[in-house]
């Protein structure tokens, strides 16, 4: 029970240049058990954008998520919208099973009301995450632009509270995707894109965030570089260190650091912790990375893993596709995917191939589009590649 930890590096040697080493960690499940002690956070808008069938939805997705957690666990309610644009924190830090009804009762009062007090709403969940000393789950629903921060640095400076995912769904085109993108990558989290017309999968889309086992919690994965080791910079997370309430899947984590020339030794130093869930005690993993310096051209050459490299550019081509994606500059998403392509047909993975292929066609049929209807599947795109850059190769 808990994680293997497998680690690749690019490059064996060093030689007369320096040399940017791409690195690939993934964290393999070895078995699981009942996911608990765990905290998820459900924030919903209840601005009057809200009214009708989308609270209904709403409500409806929260009762059957709330549901789905299984014993153990900890639930807290926030609405913000209601009254005069207010936040209100409907249920804080309750145990399951025990306040599964209070949850639920709290979750009838959700009623659509008044402006998107985003930010708030979330110094309200960031203030729930620290009292509670337990990993989690930041579920966030909304449809619209906050209406009381708007500057996306302020967001990216409250940052997220360590052990916490953000999962969000955005509705409709008045959403700020740029804003549910940096969120996502600032926690390691996921993001849904939902039409106007495809609100009726909400609760089907909210259940599916419970999660009902795992192989560990609160993990943590820390990157240290040597002395003279420039980085890391780590490709599908932000910052040097990854902080997951759970793994219950494998999780790979891109990288790269830039390595002197001649350097031998250790470059650079991998630490993942975690909590075993059947014996509840914290394990500690180390594993290095480590280049030696090569003595001709032929032998820098020969210790190249250049399938690593292929899958890694590779990732790096969608990350550049995402961003042209998220600002609305879907020629330039074209020509990243367009390498994209090439380099999935190198990796000879089939999955990336066949992904990569339909990204494109959606992409292409994006551009015919107009109005709101290309809004719509622009933020689709967005969603989707947050996704696949998470999930990695």
């Amino acid at each position: 029970m808990g994680l293997m930890v497998d680690v690749r590096q690019s490059h064996r040697y060093t030689f007369l240049t320096p040399i940017n080493l791409a690195f690939k960690v993934t964290l393999v499940p070895t078995g699981t058990a009942m996911a608990t002690g765990m905290h998820y956070i459900i924030l919903v808008d209840a601005s009057g954008s809200m009214k009708g069938k989308k609270i209904r939805m709403a409500k409806e997705g929260a009762r059957m998520l709330v549901e789905r957690i299984p014993d153990g666990n900890y639930v807290t309610i926030i609405a913000f919208g209601l009254g005069r644009g207010e936040v209100q924190t409907l249920a804080s830090r309750l145990k399951l099973p025990e306040g599964r009804e209070e949850a639920l009762r709290a979750i009838e009062k959700l009623r659509a009301e008044d402006g998107t007090p985003l930010y708030h709403a979330l110094l309200a969940a960031w203030r729930e995450a620290e009292a509670s000393d337990a990993p989690g789950f930041i579920v966030l629903l909304s449809d619209g632009i906050a209406t009381d921060v708007t500057d996306l640095d302020a967001y990216r400076k409250l940052g997220v509270p360590p052990g916490y995912k953000m999962v969000l769904v955005g509705i409709g085109t008045d959403y700020n995707h740029e804003l549910f993108t940096v969120l996502a990558d600032m926690s390691g989290g996921d993001f849904y894109h939902l039409s106007e017309e495809e609100v009726d999968r909400l609760p089907e889309i909210m259940a599916s965030f419970a999660v009902e086992a795992a192989a560990a919690r609160y993990v943590e994965v820390e990157f240290k570089p040597e002395d003279g080791v420039e980085g890391p910079r780590l490709l599908n997370y932000a910052g040097s260190k990854v902080s997951l309430p759970t793994v219950n899947e494998p999780v790979t984590i891109y990288g790269e650091v830039t390595v002197p020339k001649l350097y031998k030794g250790r470059v650079l130093t991998i630490k993942v912790s975690y909590m075993d869930v059947e014996q509840d005690r914290r394990v500690e993993i180390e594993k290095a990375i480590e280049v030696d310096v090569a003595e001709d051209r032929d032998t820098f050459l020969k210790g190249i893993d250049r399938d690593l490299l292929d899958e890694y550019n590779y990732m790096l081509y969608m990350a550049k596709a995402r961003e042209a994606i998220v600002k609305g500059n879907l020629e330039e998403a074209t020509r990243k995917i367009q390498q994209a392509e090439k380099l999935a047909a190198q990796t000879r993975k089939i999955t990336l191939i066949e992904a990569t292929r339909r990204l494109a066609q959606e992409v292409e049929a994006t551009k015919r589009l107009s109005g709101a209807r290309l809004e719509d599947a622009t933020k689709r795109l967005a969603s989707e590649v947050t996704r696949k850059l998470r999930r990695g190769g």
